[in-house]
């Protein structure tokens, strides 16, 4: 079994982040700014901020950021 803390989840819903997070996980929220299809909503970013994300990206290009903000 994989413990929660082991966990990294990515979701771009409040129900995902707050699950991630339920079991401990990292919680990454993608907060696409969808008409522009590069940058991050902000209405999106406050929500799932609120509902627990760790972490906010605009999209998965980001990748090198990331894995270094996760220390991978």
């Amino acid at each position: 079994a994989v413990a929660g803390d082991q966990i990294v989840g990515f979701g771009d819903g409040y129900v995902e982040i707050e699950e991630i997070r339920r079991v401990g996980g990292v919680a990454i929220g993608v907060a696409s700014e969808e008409e522009a299809r590069v940058g991050i909503n902000d209405w999106k970013r406050q929500r799932l901020t609120r509902a627990g994300a760790d972490i906010i990206i605009g999209d998965y290009r980001c990748q090198d950021e990331l894995l270094r903000l996760l220390e991978i």
